[in-house]
């Protein structure tokens, strides 16, 4: 197991049309969301306008969890679906979207055959979880609020603090305990056999 923890304060943020993005990972490490030539991409999104257009990504699947705040989305022909916090929406990329309401959200996105799902996990303190990650290639970890710790690293994540985890054939379970009450976002992903070996 190889966990890689960016902390609040070296992740970079920048503006979109509706407020700021800020990417928490980038799987390969060399590719780049502008170029859209990722397999996923893991980040953080304010909208800080009523209303918004959401930026078109051919070929890519999106997955939105709303953290704080309201949001409808509006997808063109189809009816509007209100989005609730922590509740994972699918979507896909290249269809033309409208967003009404302000809110901080958590985004997904999966390109080719890799697959990924997001979970919403409220915690009381001390409470302790296993994430099964027995058919996963990686895990994210985001403190939303709260802290946590990563047992079988001791490592310690505050609040805005991320991991990416990339798993091995030992790790089927990932334990993880709060030190207070908390609000922790998993990703789960799994890659295709073409891209697994990429760096």
């Amino acid at each position: 197991m190889d966990i890689k923890i960016t902390k609040k304060n070296e992740q970079i943020s920048s503006a979109w049309m509706g407020g700021t993005t800020t990417q928490l990972a980038i799987y390969p490490l060399d590719s780049s969301y502008k170029k859209s030539n990722f397999c996923f991409r893991i980040s953080t999104a304010t909208v800080n306008i009523p209303e918004s257009d959401f930026t078109r990504l051919p070929e890519v699947n999106r997955i939105i969890m709303i953290l704080e705040g309201n949001l409808q989305l509006y997808h063109e022909g189809e009816n509007p679906v209100s989005l609730r916090p922590l509740e994972a929406y699918s979507f896909l990329g290249e269809i033309e979207t409208k967003g009404v309401g302000i809110a901080t959200d958590f985004n997904l996105m999966l390109r080719g055959r890799t697959k990924g799902e997001i979970l919403g996990l409220s915690l009381k303190h001390d409470q302790v979880v296993d994430v099964d990650c027995s058919e996963e290639d990686y895990l994210g970890v985001y403190i939303f609020k709260g802290e946590a710790i990563i047992q079988t690293q001791k490592s310690i994540l505050g609040k805005g603090d991320f991991a990416l985890i990339k798993t091995d054939s030992n790790c089927s379970k990932l334990n993880l305990k709060t030190g207070k009450d908390s609000v922790l976002i998993i990703t789960k992903i799994r890659l295709s056999e073409k891209n697994k070996g990429l760096k």
